[in-house]
């Protein structure tokens, strides 16, 4: 159920987080090459997805010509619809460390708007990377396996990144004293493996058996994006879980 309620808000919340993402990285770029980049770095969503969240970012960057009061009013209003992601993010994981005391209204929002601008920051210098690795490639010969290569390297850069996220959120999101850094870390590491695991298995099912186009037709994307997102965010609680079972064992150890 808190998954779901998690899946749920993080879908309506990625679009607009990913416009403001492109409305910020195409202040100092060209719209194409924002599209390229962004291509390039949704590998991770199975591809019967991609298109629909390419499209709105290029929406976001037909209408970034409205400077001034209008472009700001529209970034205000993209990051307030995302932190409804945020709020969620938070509750479950209150849930999932069981934890009853609760923020204050306040705080729960200003934690939620920063972990949309965390995130969007984040995305934004992932961008900025796999373009810079983009530009290098160019002036580089042509060797053999350089396109698995690059496939491997991404995937491990992947796999750190959203460690060291989620080791952050683990440590500092759930309303208690923040734990050691080595607490908290081992469930980011089994939430990564968990989350890349049923990115790839998801991805394997669709290529071979799923046809969610020819069932729902055009809300296809949007059924996958869904799915994808439920897992993610299964993977997720089962994480900050882990962490809560392995301190509970270790302090029975220690007693």
């Amino acid at each position: 159920m808190v998954a779901s309620s998690i899946a749920f808000s993080s879908f309506l919340s990625l679009l607009p987080l990913l416009a403001l993402v492109a409305l910020a990285y195409g202040t100092f770029t060209e719209p194409q090459e924002v599209i390229a980049d962004l291509r390039a770095l949704t590998r991770v969503i199975p591809v019967e997805a991609r298109g629909l969240i390419t499209s709105s970012s290029s929406e976001a960057l037909l209408s970034r010509e409205g400077r001034g009061t209008g472009f700001a009013l529209s970034i205000a209003l993209t990051v307030f619809s995302a932190s409804r992601a945020g709020r969620s993010l938070l509750y479950g994981l209150n849930v999932a460390c069981r934890v009853d005391r609760r923020p204050s209204f306040v705080a729960r929002r200003v934690i939620a708007v920063l972990i949309v601008l965390a995130a969007a920051a984040l995305v934004t210098a992932v961008l900025v990377a796999v373009s810079a690795f983009a530009f290098v490639v160019r002036f580089l010969p042509e060797l053999p396996f350089a396109s698995e290569l690059a496939q491997v390297l991404f995937w491990i850069a992947t796999a750190a990144v959203t460690a060291a996220m989620l080791t952050a959120i683990y440590r500092h999101g759930p309303a208690r004293a923040a734990p050691p850094w080595r607490d908290v870390a081992p469930g980011a590491v089994l939430a990564t493996v968990l989350w890349l695991g049923a990115t790839a298995l998801f991805s394997i099912y669709l290529g071979r058996f799923g046809d969610f186009g020819r069932v729902y037709g055009s809300l296809g994307a949007v059924i996958v994006l869904q799915l994808w997102l439920l897992g993610s965010a299964s993977a997720f609680l089962l994480g900050a879980r882990f962490n809560v079972e392995l301190a509970s064992d270790e302090a029975t150890v220690a007693g």
